[in-house]
């Protein structure tokens, strides 16, 4: 039998994905029917292949400036910020000018196309066609990539890391990288110590080797003596200064 918290665990992660799916779904559609309507925009100064292109480029520069934005935090700069508006004016001129150019083609098929329109809108905006062909454009037109745009940055801060977290993993790093400095640096001092394991204090201090050569040097200097010298001479011992048997 599972535990009640495991069950709680897989629930949670199971929201968090459906999350994650639902808010990818709708910028993903948006961004498909956008791009539909950018091509329309684009392939009156372009021949077909390239107005696909110009949309498909127009849709993916926005993500990607959006994304720079919200991530990248060093490149946010004027440059970055101005990409990423004339991007998403462009996608809402093209959705506006699709949505007025299919009404204008259902108009020409049935003249009655816009009658309820103009009776619902007409208490704000008159019966003008014209006014009321303009709003109904901007209506339907604008909400698509504002919508897409906005969807996709919910998901992004959703999956974006807290900066608590990331200040923690910062903080470990750096205690980690003090404590093997700090280990390296002892380990440097055992080696390039004198023997007794205790770090060397004085470069300039006799090492006991050198005390021990210089103690055989004296001792020999005195057997010399012994051999110059007459019977029953008594030499003075000759003891540096460093000799480790002076008191």
């Amino acid at each position: 039998m599972q535990k009640p918290q495991s069950i709680k665990t897989k629930t949670q992660a199971l929201l968090s994905k459906s999350i994650i799916i639902t808010f990818l779904t709708v910028p993903i559609l948006s961004s498909f029917i956008s791009t539909f309507h950018l091509f329309r925009f684009f392939e009156l100064g372009n021949w077909s292949w390239m107005a696909i292109i110009l949309g498909v480029a127009f849709e993916i520069g926005s993500v990607a400036s959006l994304l720079t934005i919200t991530i990248l935090d060093k490149i946010k700069s004027w440059m970055i910020y101005s990409i990423f508006f004339i991007l998403v004016f462009m996608q809402i001129l093209g959705n506006i000018y699709f949505s007025f150019d299919y009404i204008n083609q259902a108009l020409l098929e049935d003249p009655n196309w816009l009658n309820s329109a103009r009776d619902f809108f007409s208490y704000l905006l008159g019966n003008d066609l014209q006014t009321i062909k303009i709003f109904l454009a901007f209506l339907i037109g604008t909400p698509i990539p504002l919508i897409s745009l906005l969807f996709f940055k919910s998901i992004v801060d959703y999956l974006k890391p807290n900066e608590n977290e990331t200040i923690n993993i910062d903080q470990n790093v750096t205690n980690t990288n003090i404590t093997e400095r700090r280990t390296f640096d002892t380990t440097k001092e055992v080696v390039h110590g004198t023997g007794t394991g205790y770090p060397e204090t004085n470069n300039t201090s006799i090492s006991t080797s050198d005390k021990k050569s210089n103690y055989i040097e004296n001792e020999n200097q005195n057997k010399d003596i012994n051999d110059i010298m007459p019977p029953g001479y008594n030499p003075p011992h000759i003891i540096a200064a460093d000799d480790p048997e002076r008191i």
